[in-house]
């Protein structure tokens, strides 16, 4: 069972788990681009609270999704 099924199931929310675009490929801010525009979109469609989750990818940018 992967990962987002799993929180799915155990916390009863809808899990969305965003693919980005990866280096070396695409460069810095491709990755951030694609999880803000997607953070957006969820956003305008969300009927209450957005919780965000992952590793340590945007942890250092001190970003503050709320």
């Amino acid at each position: 069972m992967g990962w987002a099924k799993r929180i799915a199931g155990l916390s009863r929310q809808t899990v969305v788990a965003i693919h980005y675009r990866l280096a070396p490929e695409h460069r810095y801010p491709r990755a951030l681009d694609d999880v803000i525009g997607m953070l957006r979109a969820l956003q305008k469609t969300s009927v209450g609270q957005i919780t965000v989750g992952g590793d340590d990818t945007l942890r250092d940018d001190g970003l503050d999704f709320a």
